[in-house]
């Protein structure tokens, strides 16, 4: 580990013990800089059976997927809040997990039922502005939970737990396919 990491590390505001937590921690180490002055919005969502759902909104179904020029792709109605520090991204991780779909498998107690993305926007602008040049930078950071695959014999799933299971291993395939095709 070089010694800007192990500087970085020693200093992080919250222990790491997954990768979410060890991205946002780097990110507000470097995030307090003299020179920038730093916004950080996340928001949270997951995609369970063929859905999205926002999970810092309890009760949130069905967002749409819409595409824009100015925006690109994004998810309408998606709540985005602003964030100063690690406890306050460590709250909406929590709030997001307890909104999550989970449900109970033969392989697993708390298997989760559906892919997440938790996504930060970064933008920093000089504190100093010198002229009307000096240019916002804008970083985005997608953090994407996949669920594991499903063997329907192993899992012993019926009912919903197969329909999950099923939306699931499409999910997958469909993103196995993309991933070939960029590849070749």
């Amino acid at each position: 580990m070089s010694n800007l990491n192990t500087t970085l590390y020693t200093k992080l505001p919250i222990p790491f013990p997954n990768i979410a937590k060890r991205a946002v921690s780097l990110i507000l180490v470097l995030g307090q800089a003299a020179d920038r002055v730093f916004l950080i919005r996340v928001s949270y969502m997951e995609i369970y059976n063929e859905e999205i759902n926002d999970l810092l909104t309890l009760g949130s179904e069905k967002l749409p997927i819409h595409e824009s020029l100015e925006r690109g792709v994004y998810v309408s109605g998606l709540r985005e809040e602003i964030v100063n520090n690690a406890e306050q991204v460590l709250q909406l991780l929590e709030l997001g997990e307890a909104n999550r779909h989970f449900g109970e498998t033969n392989m697993n107690v708390r298997s989760s039922r559906s892919h997440t993305i938790f996504r930060m926007v970064i933008e920093s602008s000089a504190k100093h502005q010198t002229n009307s040049g000096d240019a916002i930078r804008v970083s985005i950071l997608n953090l994407v939970d996949l669920a594991g695959s499903e063997r329907i014999p192993k899992t012993g799933a019926d009912g919903v737990r197969l329909k999950e299971g099923k939306h699931i291993n499409k999910s997958l395939m469909i993103l196995g396919n993309v991933i070939n095709k960029l590849s070749e």
